[in-house]
C-alpha cells in the first residue's frame, strides 16, 4: 500500500494491545510496516499508551526532511497530553542494513526525550528498525 496523500496516517488497529516493553513495540512496528511495504526508509511511527502500558493509538509519518519530522514528533507529544496519555515508543523504519544511528538521529532522539519529559511523558525507547532487526536507543544507554 502506497501512503496516501497526507504524510501521516492514524490507526487505532493495536488499541487495547499491551506493549510494556521494546520488543513488543518492535513486533507491533514491524507489522504495520509489512502492511505499508515497500518502504524507503522514510517512516516514523509512534505508539501511544496509558498508565497500565495499553496502546491508545498509532500514528505513522512518511518524510525525509527533518524539519517534518520534528513537527510531527512535536503533534505525537501534543496528541499524547491531550488524550492523557502518559508513554510513547518511537519507531524509525529504516529500509537499509545499517540500523546504528547516526549523529542527526541521536540529536533529535535527545531533544524529543528531553520535550516528552517536560510533559511528563515517558518515552519508553525509540527504536530504528529493519524487517530483520532493530536499535535500541534504550538497551544502548542512549
Amino acid at each position: 500500500m502506497k501512503p496516501s496523500k497526507s504524510p501521516m496516517k492514524f490507526s487505532d488497529k493495536f488499541n487495547g494491545r499491551r506493549v510494556d516493553d521494546t520488543l513488543q513495540a518492535y513486533y507491533v512496528f514491524l507489522e504495520n510496516l509489512q502492511q505499508d511495504a515497500p518502504h524507503s526508509g522514510n517512516e516514523v511511527q509512534a505508539l501511544m499508551l496509558d498508565r497500565v502500558d495499553n496502546v491508545q493509538g498509532q500514528i505513522t509519518f512518511f518524510s525525509n526532511n527533518e524539519s517534518d519530522q520534528k513537527k510531527f514528533l512535536n503533534k505525537v507529544l501534543k496528541l499524547a497530553k491531550r488524550k492523557n496519555l502518559t508513554k510513547i515508543f518511537l519507531g524509525f523504519a529504516n529500509s537499509d542494513k545499517d540500523i546504528i544511528p547516526d549523529e542527526k538521529q541521536n540529536e533529535l532522539a535527545r531533544q524529543f526525550k528531553r520535550i516528552a519529559g517536560n510533559l511528563n511523558i515517558d518515552l519508553v525507547d525509540q527504536i530504528i528498525l529493519s524487517e530483520r532487526s532493530y536499535f535500541s536507543f534504550k538497551d544502548n544507554g542512549l
